[in-house]
């Protein structure tokens, strides 16, 4: 006749990752029949596939067009299908990347994540000083959560481009990119983007590098994030980059001076008075003090540590006095002159 019925349906049993099918708008999750079909016309249909909320690659779809007297869900099969000997049905797989045995249906994943490790993750914070053991470098680990499925280095083969550390100073709105420190061909040092597609991966997904500080970066107050970025595909900014949250950190190799004379200006001082100590900038005054602070009284066997010494920081000054509570004997010590040493005790500071 000049008219048929045909059914339509997906041919995927398992739906491993519950991919979800729509037709015309409306849910396709078993089969779709079509009635008064003329013959020699041409029909357009919509199918839009959908990822389900955990996989990005599925196997292929096998989609069946038939005869609705072949199909079983038919509603105006009447057990015709059974005497069937060759079936009229036609099969489309459905697929969008690779060929054969390789095909499947993948999905476009967002960039890739990357979140902050080691001490920086610990810290939050970051500071380069004159204890620093390294003044020259910031040591920077970062980690990959999808190291499961493959390493920062593997990822440039499709969207990735970079994994940079980018760092301003804080009230600056431009980010500058990190350089780290590599020997060229010949094996003088030079230096080159911080980009962690670049590190050595390990297993677990960790990869450090050193931020060359030395004759880049001036000493200040400053804010870092690491980022990845994608081969941007036209949709949401989100979906081409992500980046950490911002941390801030310190660099200061300048050690502060002492500024004028010791608080009060005289030659003696009594038992229990403040004695004060100016500097020039401001002091790191957290609890526990990085400082040392010792008193030596001329003469005597008095040595005073910070743990003897009733200690304030405050701003660019630190004041002390010395514990009564520890007992000490005053007649010993009346008219002896004594030093103050203030930072690393041992050290030059």
């Amino acid at each position: 006749g000049e008219e048929s019925q045909f059914v339509l349906y997906a041919r995927h049993r398992d739906n491993e990752g519950s991919l979800r099918l729509i037709l015309d708008g409306a849910p396709f999750g078993g089969s779709r029949e079509f009635t008064n079909v003329l013959k020699n016309t041409s029909y357009k249909k919509s199918l839009i596939v959908q990822r389900g909320p955990r996989m990005f690659r599925y196997p292929p779809l096998d989609l069946v067009m038939e005869s609705a007297c072949e199909d079983a869900s038919s509603q105006i099969n009447d057990l015709t299908a059974s005497v069937f000997n060759e079936t009229k049905s036609v099969s489309q797989k459905l697929y969008n990347r690779g060929v054969g045995d390789s095909a499947v249906i993948e999905f476009v994943q967002p960039c890739p994540k990357v979140e902050w490790a080691g001490e920086l993750k610990r810290d939050r914070n970051f500071v380069v000083n004159s204890n620093s053991d390294n003044k020259d470098n910031l040591l920077v680990t970062v980690f990959n959560p999808n190291h499961g499925e493959a390493k920062f280095q593997a990822m440039i083969q499709d969207r990735l481009k970079t994994v940079l550390l980018s760092y301003r100073e804080v009230g600056d709105l431009h980010w500058s990119i990190a350089r780290t420190e590599v020997e060229d061909d010949d094996g003088n040092p030079t230096s080159m983007e911080l980009d962690f597609t670049d590190a050595q991966e390990d297993d677990y997904g960790y990869a450090s590098m050193k931020w060359k500080l030395a004759n880049f970066v001036p000493e200040g107050i400053y804010e870092i994030k690491v980022e990845t970025e994608c081969t941007q595909l036209g949709g949401p900014a989100d979906f081409d980059m992500f980046s950490t949250p911002i941390l801030s950190g310190v660099i200061d190799l300048t050690l502060p001076e002492q500024y004028s004379q010791v608080l009060p200006l005289r030659d003696t001082v009594l038992l229990g008075e403040e004695l004060v100590v100016v500097f020039t900038e401001p002091l790191r005054c957290e609890k526990p003090f990085t400082f040392d602070l010792q008193v030596i009284i001329d003469g005597t066997d008095y040595k005073f540590d910070r743990e003897e010494l009733q200690v304030v920081c405050e701003g660019r000054k630190i004041g002390f006095q010395i514990d009564p509570t520890i007992g000490v004997d005053v007649k010993a010590i009346m008219g002896k002159s004594f030093s103050i040493e203030i930072g690393k005790i041992g050290a030059d500071s």
